[in-house]
């Protein structure tokens, strides 16, 4: 069900964590496992760790390796990236914070690193996916803890709504989980919300963001702190495109107040929410990453390829792919 952007008012919060101790979060699931390449042509590998947050190996063009993550993340440094445990270092003064088109600035920030890991490039996206479409993402930290249910009443005024615990289905409104410690990169799914938002996250400038949703669908899939910088894919033409940076938690503002201690929380029905992603749209700022990257080194002779391939140009067709079946 494609879900009515008229509904749609939000607060965001940034997803960088002091504590660097929350990441994707998977309704349904266990507190374990997506920790390993799912394969089927997902770009795993290229997803890191950037200054105990998030990142994204873009590849190695004619400008040198570059690294893309959040701006709130980075600092506009470059902090460098841990891919694959190995730490690849930033080079000195090569931090970009990516621009809208009237020069203000965004929370996309790009640095490029001394040495190029053995990684394809990718592909950046040129069509946004449609709402209801599965999206993969790709972040850093913990998992899913307790499974809790509240009750929330709501007080006349604004941050004023009680949530109260209850192990009752039927006095329940939300559900969903404490957060729990880290267990490192995580890949998870979620439902394409929409796009054409505009969010200033910590101050880093008017971002042009995509949104998806964490809802009570089996696995379905948020991305709360540490996961900043992160990575969100989709499939266009049977192939993973770059679609989004993960940017910020949004809350509905219905309820007025997030659930306690750190938890988070989805509709005990589906297509209720309390909260949804917000990742920089990769549409939106193609044409400047690729200003900045230059084109793509050429694709080596097959006897010495040494996982260098791909480029960042795609004219295919959205290919829709299947959602997930409803928790029971």
């Amino acid at each position: 069900m494609t879900r009515p952007a008229s509904v749609f008012c939000a607060t965001l919060l940034l997803l960088a964590s002091a504590e660097s101790a929350r990441a994707l979060v998977i309704f349904g699931a266990s507190g374990s496992g997506h920790t390993t390449d799912p394969e089927g042509g997902l770009p795993w590998d290229n997803a890191g760790s950037v200054t105990g947050a998030s990142g994204i190996f873009l590849g190695n063009f004619e400008t040198g390796s570059w690294v893309l993550s959040a701006s709130h993340v980075t600092g506009g440094g470059a902090p460098g990236i841990t891919l694959g445990g190995v730490f690849y270092a930033g080079v000195a003064g090569s931090g970009v914070q990516v621009r809208n088109a009237d020069n203000t600035t965004t929370d996309l920030a790009m640095f490029r690193i001394a040495s190029t890991p053995s990684l394809p490039n990718l592909t950046l996206a040129s069509v946004r996916a449609a709402p209801g479409d599965v999206v993969t993402m790709i972040g850093n930290g913990g998992v899913e803890g307790t499974f809790k249910r509240w009750d929330v009443t709501t007080v006349a005024g604004t941050q004023n709504d009680v949530w109260t615990e209850t192990g009752s289905l039927l006095a329940s409104d939300y559900q969903g989980y404490s957060v729990a410690g880290s267990i490192g990169k995580r890949w998870g799914q979620a439902l394409y919300f929409g796009s054409g938002y505009t969010f200033n996250v910590g101050g880093t400038g008017p971002t042009s963001n995509v949104v998806t949703s964490f809802d009570g669908l089996l696995e379905s899939t948020l991305a709360v702190g540490g996961d900043s910088g992160g990575a969100m894919f989709y499939s266009i033409g049977g192939q993973y495109v770059l679609g989004g940076i993960t940017s910020g938690l949004l809350n509905l503002n219905t309820p007025d107040t997030k659930p306690p201690g750190g938890a988070v929380a989805t509709g005990k029905n589906v297509g209720t929410y309390y909260n949804l992603n917000g990742f920089a749209d990769i549409v939106t700022y193609r044409d400047a990453i690729l200003a900045t990257v230059g084109s793509a080194l050429p694709i080596p002779e097959p006897a010495a390829a040494g996982g260098l391939a791909g480029a960042l140009a795609l004219g295919a067709g959205l290919l829709r792919r299947r959602r997930p079946a409803a928790r029971a």
